[in-house]
């Protein structure tokens, strides 16, 4: 996921801690009034290294955690062949 040598697992690190809590609060607060599944969600931003892959490995984390089935798909623009 772009990571290297699990750098940005911060969830399964330190599942206590304050970055855990805030995942598990955006994957609650993204879950709330939607349909049980099929979901989807996309994780963008405008700039380069901006935390995109940690973010969406650790809410895909976090939706397994919770029992949720996951498939995270990492798909950079340019990193695809």
């Amino acid at each position: 996921c772009g990571q290297s040598g699990g750098v940005g697992r911060f969830l399964e690190r330190s599942p206590r801690g304050p970055a855990a809590h805030a995942v598990f609060r955006l994957h609650d607060r993204l879950s709330e009034g939607l349909a049980p599944t099929p979901r989807v969600a996309l994780v963008t931003s405008p700039d380069d290294r901006a935390g995109r892959s940690t973010v969406a490995l650790n809410l895909a984390l976090a939706a397994g955690l919770r029992g949720e089935r996951t498939l995270l798909v990492d798909a950079a623009e340019g990193t695809l062949t």
